[in-house]
Parts: structure tokens; sequence; C-alpha cells
């Protein structure tokens, strides 16, 4: 692991100190950490680690678990940067990138970005492999479908 599992603990990764500052777990299994990140000559500053664990090549039985990290994400402010992975990079990964590629367009008012097959094919023009089986592919329906029942929800 690159960061301490349990609040209070701190790792040294050469001269950079990384210290789990507090841990959250969601009842869909999802655990948020904040950390705190120092480095001499440097100012300290915070990351939110969010960790879900599905099977590699899989898709979870739920949407609800990606549509809660999405939900966390969107309460960042506008221009924060965040890191996606998993073990190869493309599936998983792939898959949650995607989603959250079209929720966004969406949300500006881009209602082009409803086609995930043009979608994928693009974001594969990036990364090769992108979204690897079609149970990745049709969880991408299923996640956007449901977040866009809650948006109508909410208006």
């Amino acid at each position: 692991d690159y960061f301490p599992s349990r609040p209070g603990e701190f790792e040294n990764f050469g001269d950079i100190r990384v210290t789990n500052k507090s841990l959250q777990h969601s009842r869909f299994g999802v655990s948020k950490r904040v950390l705190e990140v120092e480095s001499p000559g440097h100012e300290a500053f915070g990351v939110e680690h969010f960790q879900y664990s599905w099977t590699d090549f899989g898709v979870p039985r739920l949407v609800e678990p990606v549509l809660e990290i999405f939900k966390e994400l969107y309460k960042l402010q506008p221009g924060c940067s965040y890191v996606v992975h998993c073990r190869a990079g493309i599936g998983r990964s792939g898959t949650f990138i995607t989603i959250d590629h079209i929720l966004r367009r969406i949300q500006s008012g881009d209602l082009s970005a409803v086609s995930v097959a043009d979608v994928v094919q693009y974001l594969r023009q990036q990364r090769g492999g992108l979204v690897e089986t079609s149970e990745q592919y049709w969880f991408c329906f299923r996640a956007i479908i449901k977040q866009l029942e809650c948006f109508l929800a909410q208006k």
C-alpha cells in the first residue's frame, strides 16, 4: 500500500510523510480516507482517497457504490484533479472513466454524450482496451440510467 490503513498512522516514503487523518466506510462498501501529505519545503496538502473493490473483468452487482463515489467527487472544487486506477488501468478504471465522462457532459448540457459506444471509442483512442468486457459496457448504461433517474427526481 502507498498509504497507512488506520487513522492516526503515518508512513514515510523517502522524505514524504503520508498520515491517515480519518477513515469512513459506507453501507455500500466504499472506504473514504482523508490523507495528509507532507514534504520538507512544501505546504502540506490533503488527499481524499476512495477505495472500492470489484472483481477484475467483472462489475459490481449494484450501481449505487460507484454512484456514491461520483456524488463525493462532484462535491470537490471545480478543477480538482483525481486519479482512477485498477490493476491494468483499462477495465474497471475504464468503466468508471466512461461513466464519469458521460455524466459530466450531460450535466453541462451536452446530450451528444449519451452515446456510450461513441464515448468508449473516443476514450480508446487515448487508452486502448478501455472497458474490457460486455458486462462492463452494460454496467456503464445501468449506472448512467440510474444517475439520470436521480437527477430527474431532484428536479
